[in-house]
């Protein structure tokens, strides 16, 4: 009995220290105490943050590609290059492409080839065509043509028609004309130099149904010389007509002129 009355008291005794407001002093240093622990938490908050924001920062500023592996470069597609289609040229020994010769030949005109043939470098050909005009007079064409490329030579005349040529030059020494069908022979008188040569005599060849009252000749005179007179001439061998060749001097040259009792 005696035992439990003492534990009651150091019970009731410890209970009244613990229920006794602390001294100043106490509350004091309690308070201290307290505010170191709370500065080293908030310190320990701050300094926590900081690292954090700092990692953040650190993470922002590097590339994303270093959290990604590493991968080997693939390469793009392969581009195909064409055959050049011509080969570069250059120095001396370079051979270029020259250009080739050009087709000769005659061109498409409206009439009937009637003769043909071969001339030192080149071949040539005779059309002729007849033609009614509004008026109802007939006109005959003759056209000579030549396949290097020389201009063609038209003889255009009406009916009826004795005697109608194309005077020669040195440069274009081919002739042709159209004659009355009663001419058996035509004769060129050609000079060289002003002297007279050896004549140039052709049998002229019958129109037919396209020059049905006139004769056709074609002729070439020999280099160097140039006509200065035309004679026709009968079957009998009498003259026809004659016509004599002449050049007249014009401000833009000289031109031949015939003249004589053909026309």
């Amino acid at each position: 009995m005696l035992e439990l009355e003492d534990r009651l008291r150091r019970l009731a005794g410890e209970h009244e220290r613990a229920a006794r407001v602390p001294a100043a002093a106490a509350t004091v240093r309690r308070g201290r105490r307290r505010r170191r622990r709370l500065a080293g938490a908030a310190t320990a908050v701050t300094v926590l943050s900081l690292l954090a924001g700092l990692a953040g920062v650190r993470e922002l500023r590097e590339p994303a590609a270093r959290e990604l592996p590493a991968t080997a470069p693939t390469a793009g597609p392969t581009r195909t290059m064409g055959t050049p289609t011509t080969a570069a040229c250059g120095g001396p020994s370079c051979s270029r492409a020259k250009p080739g010769p050009l087709p000769r030949g005659f061109e498409p005109v409206e009439g009937t080839v009637v003769a043909e043939g071969t001339q030192p470098g080149y071949r040539w050909r005779l059309v002729i065509r007849r033609g009614k005009l509004p008026d109802g007079q007939h006109e005959l064409v003759a056209l000579f043509e030549r396949d290097d490329f020389a201009p063609p030579v038209d003889l255009v005349t009406l009916e009826p028609v004795k005697l109608s040529f194309v005077v020669p030059t040195r440069r274009f020494p081919a002739m042709h004309g159209i004659v009355t069908d009663r001419t058996a022979l035509v004769r060129l008188r050609v000079a060289r130099d002003g002297t007279p040569v050896a004549p140039v005599e052709v049998r002229p060849t019958d129109g037919g149904t396209i020059f049905p009252h006139n004769d056709w000749f074609v002729a070439f005179l020999p280099k160097g010389t140039e006509l200065y007179r035309i004679e026709l001439l009968d079957r009998q061998g009498r003259p026809i007509c004659s016509e004599q060749v002449r050049k007249v001097k014009l401000p833009g040259g000289s031109e031949s002129i015939p003249g004589g009792s053909c026309f």
